[in-house]
């Protein structure tokens, strides 16, 4: 008995030791992270930092580092460091002679009795600050931040944003690549860093998803990043897609090189499809698994609807008063409007009151012109569809799936011109292509998404020189060098004895011809967009001319003096 009694008494004390010791559980920064983070980067590597007061603290014994972009007021963002280093370490670091900066003076305050470093410079203001919270080193260049991570480590409810996006960490896992990005839907859709018109005017869009994790892989001209996705319950968002099989898309034949986005979205099972969206109509019960909308004139306020019909358009809508045939297409008016019955989850609620067909594909659009502009593209070979660099880029992504959103230069929305330098040197600004798109897998939704780099120019002589040789039908009478606002290097326009111009790039020679009707005066580029794309104003004796990159007028010019 009494054997078994000391038997029992050392259970009891190795169990009790267990306990304690799984509720002592090891402190990291995760614990620091607030909840409603917007994007969250795990990673191995030594963060990126345009900030060079940073760098010293960077370099450190950590071998993984977490960056997370938080809200510090409604429109304003900011960057919060975190990792686990030795207090020993910290001590070292912080006594580091080297680290004080010229005229930068350090303060130290205690908040929730942790205590806040501050670096000022001479006029007093916060460059940045940093804490040691129970192993964790948090660092950002809002103080906010810091007294934030403070609260989120003493929460008794012990939720961060690990704890609440806990379902998400099972696909989490942190590889020899660049590292996860976590990403919080909630929050993205609240901040200027994603506020589009698109995100306003679309409920789809703006009730997406919960929160996706993606392993990011960087290559010389590509940014891929793929995982998984949770669904809204939200019945507006990607929960709409559950159980439908991903499908191949052919609509970006139709896409006009001139259109910036193209929003598509396709379904296995369209029957089921329309019957959970709730709204029948002669549209919806000929829908044949696709839908799509892409813009027009480089304003996202304009755009034209396309939508697959399994068997030929006819009578699946209702035609009204006005017809009108152009090179070979019949445009008609409508009488009613089906769409916003239909898919106005998936659209922006607008009216159309126009539409031609082609195949099985109806388009819509607002005005005859719009619909003409697309057929001219279309006509001409003028297209995405026909384009070797989205085919290029669209090789890279997902070749079936439920939702597809591709933007052709986009321009990264930043809410303070201090994201620029950290943009720049991430080679992010400005992008060619980008693409997120979405397949139904299981319970979840396999994603990927796809950020094609600017192409650093080639420095070989040798291979310079093996590019220069080409013939031109006529005499070059001049040349202007301009700028390629995307990849940063020089292109040339050749003006030659017609008056013809010819954009010319060393790597891909002519890309472009456009007929002026007479020398050119002069040439500049302007951003008359206000969207960081270069046009070409070029005048001559009589004419003002505004060219796009793709050497197409923009409407309105040319001007005649």
């Amino acid at each position: 008995m009494k054997k078994n009694s000391a038997f029992l008494v050392s259970l009891c004390f190795l169990l009790a030791s267990v306990l304690t010791s799984c509720d002592d559980s090891e402190i990291t920064y995760w614990d620091v992270i607030d909840q409603n983070s917007i994007l969250v980067f795990e990673t191995i590597h030594v963060p990126t930092t345009a900030q060079q007061l940073l760098i010293p603290y960077l370099n450190v014994s950590s071998t993984t580092f977490a960056v997370s972009l938080q809200n510090i007021s409604k429109n304003e963002s900011d960057l919060l460091y975190s990792y686990s280093i030795p207090e020993k370490e910290f001590s070292i670091l912080i006594n580091d002679s080297t680290l004080n900066q010229g005229n930068h003076k350090r303060k130290s305050r205690f908040y929730s009795g942790f205590e806040i470093r501050e670096i000022r410079d001479e006029v007093n203001s916060i460059l940045f600050a940093f804490a040691y919270i129970k192993g964790v080193f948090v660092m950002s260049e809002s103080v906010l931040l810091i007294e934030n991570a403070i609260r989120v480590f003493e929460n008794k409810d012990g939720i961060n944003f690990k704890v609440k996006n806990r379902d998400l960490f099972q696909f989490a896992s942190i590889k020899s690549d660049e590292g996860n990005l976590f990403v919080n839907y909630s929050q993205v859709s609240s901040t200027l860093l994603a506020g589009s018109n698109l995100r306003k005017t679309i409920p789809f869009l703006a009730n997406l998803a919960e929160s996706s994790m993606l392993d990011v892989k960087v290559e010389p001209n590509l940014v891929s990043m793929s995982g998984f996705t949770l669904d809204s319950a939200n019945t507006q968002g990607l929960s709409v897609f559950n159980g439908q099989r991903a499908i191949r898309s052919s609509i970006a034949r139709f896409v006009p090189n001139y259109s910036n986005y193209l929003i598509s979205y396709g379904v296995s099972d369209s029957k089921r499809f329309i019957k959970e969206l709730g709204s029948l109509n002669k549209l919806a019960s000929n829908f044949g698994g696709e839908v799509a909308l892409f813009s027009i004139n480089q304003e996202q306020a304009k755009y034209i609807a396309i939508v697959a019909l399994e068997d030929e358009p006819g009578a699946s809508l209702d035609s009204g008063t006005y017809e009108e045939v152009y090179s070979g297409y019949e445009i008609r008016s409508l009488r009613k409007q089906p769409l916003e019955q239909v898919f106005n989850q998936l659209i922006p609620i607008k009216s159309f009151e126009y539409f031609t067909q082609r195949e099985k594909f109806v388009f819509l659009a607002n005005e005859p012109t719009e619909l003409k502009l697309m057929i001219d593209a279309i006509e001409a070979d003028d297209t995405w569809g026909k384009s070797i660099t989205f085919q290029k880029f669209y090789q890279r992504g997902l070749q079936e799936s439920n939702v597809s959103i591709i933007f052709r230069e986009p321009t990264l929305s930043i809410a303070n011109q201090k994201w620029e330098p950290l943009l720049d040197s991430l080679r992010l600004s400005p992008l060619s292509w980008a693409s997120i798109q979405f397949s139904a897998l299981d319970n979840h939704f396999y994603t990927s998404v796809n950020l094609a780099l600017p192409i650093k120019e080639e420095k070989s002589t040798d291979q310079i020189k093996s590019k220069l040789s080409y013939r031109l039908p006529n005499v070059i009478d001049r040349g202007f060098a301009v700028k390629n606002y995307i990849t940063g290097g020089s292109e040339v326009i050749l003006q030659d004895s017609t008056f013809k111009i010819h954009l010319f790039n060393p790597a891909d020679a002519i890309l472009w011809q456009s007929q002026l009707d007479g020398m050119i005066q002069n040439i500049s580029q302007i951003d008359y967009y206000k969207n960081n794309k270069l046009q070409y104003l070029i005048s001559t004796q009589s004419s003002l001319y505004l060219i796009d990159r793709l050497g197409r007028d923009v409407e309105g010019f040319p001007k005649n003096y």
